[in-house]
């Protein structure tokens, strides 16, 4: 039976780049049966370019159901997209920033991908582009150090342990099941939708990674989150940025992670509920470091011992940035 398919699309303020996307999504080789667009508080042309684009896909393709929210009052990324997911109808959800421009057969490979695989949730590498729409001449999962590994682990069903290492899944690659919303929903406030998304379909063992590039993934001045290559002046500003800053959520995220995976330990696996337990320990000593640089190196070993920093942290690169950043604006 083929599934139905519900195509997301969240904007604010996205008038400069939101027509490229639609036409994208309307020449998929396999469409959509429905897409839900969510406007978050625009102030520019985002709504009235949405309002055009409903009326003509309306007469153009009416075998495709196309309906709008509209939000007077910000809901910010991750509310804007809960909401937008539990309005839709699909047994299948794809996900689409106001700015990118998907390749034509993304919809069909990722269909294809959960029907092969029976994932809850599959990504995809992207080529990036600039703002101009030209190549930077490499790929997202560049930007984001995948290797082979990575996705071997992913696709066999381990892929909670990488994503407590760090985040590799971004959103605007993303297809999902309407299973993995019921499992998910709500969004934990400290979490952005694809990271928690991601986390909980790994969590079941349900997560899949793509080598294939399925869209193009725009990077401009506007861009929330992004993705670059890491440049020397990237490296020089990530050692001098404040350890405060930098770590501020993250004892809170892994707290919401590990409630939740508790609640949830009848129906995964115990690897999973200690790897969860590994990462508050390892957030919470970090945040407990020495504000002064030198008086740190006996905590940072220890979580290096202790194998913190492997399994569950950036390894000999967190470790480095941990002893290196600041504490705050000025090192005491």
């Amino acid at each position: 039976m083929t599934p139905r398919i519900s195509v997301v699309v969240c904007t604010h303020n996205g008038a400069t780049f939101l027509v490229e996307q639609l036409d994208s999504i309307l020449a998929q080789s396999m469409l959509p049966n429905e897409i839900v667009i969510s406007d978050d508080a625009s102030t520019d042309t985002t709504r009235q370019i949405i309002e055009q684009f409903v009326r003509e896909s309306r007469e153009a393709m009416p075998q495709i159901s196309c309906r709008v929210l509209m939000s007077e009052r910000p809901r910010g990324v991750r509310g804007n997209f809960e909401w937008a997911m539990s309005q839709t109808t699909g047994d299948l959800i794809a996900l689409a920033d106001q700015d990118d421009v998907w390749h034509a057969n993304r919809l069909e490979r990722q269909v294809q991908c959960l029907s092969e695989t029976g994932a809850l949730l599959v990504h995809s590498n992207a080529d990036l582009i600039d703002d101009s729409g030209k190549s930077l001449g490499y790929g997202l999962f560049d930007t984001l150090h995948m290797n082979a590994r990575t996705l071997i682990n992913i696709n066999s069903g381990h892929g909670f342990p990488e994503l407590m290492k760090r985040n590799v899944v971004t959103g605007a690659t993303v297809m999902l099941s309407r299973t993995l919303t019921s499992l998910a929903f709500p969004i934990p406030s400290a979490w952005l939708h694809d990271e928690w998304l991601a986390v909980v379909a790994a969590m079941y063992g349900g997560l899949a990674s793509s080598d294939e590039s399925l869209i193009s993934y725009r990077q401009h001045a506007s861009n929330l989150i992004g993705a670059r290559r890491l440049s020397l002046s990237m490296m020089r500003s990530r050692v001098t940025s404040s350890r405060a800053q930098r770590n501020a959520l993250k004892p809170v995220r892994a707290e919401q992670l590990l409630a939740f995976v508790e609640s949830r330990a009848a129906d995964t696996t115990s690897d999973v509920v200690a790897t969860a337990r590994r990462k508050v320990e390892h957030e919470h000593a970090r945040m407990n470091f020495s504000p002064t640089r030198i008086a740190r190196l006996p905590a940072i070993l220890g979580e290096m011992i202790r194998g913190h920093y492997r399994s569950v942290g950036r390894g000999i690169q967190g470790a480095f940035l941990d002893l290196v950043q600041p504490e705050g604006e000025v090192d005491r």
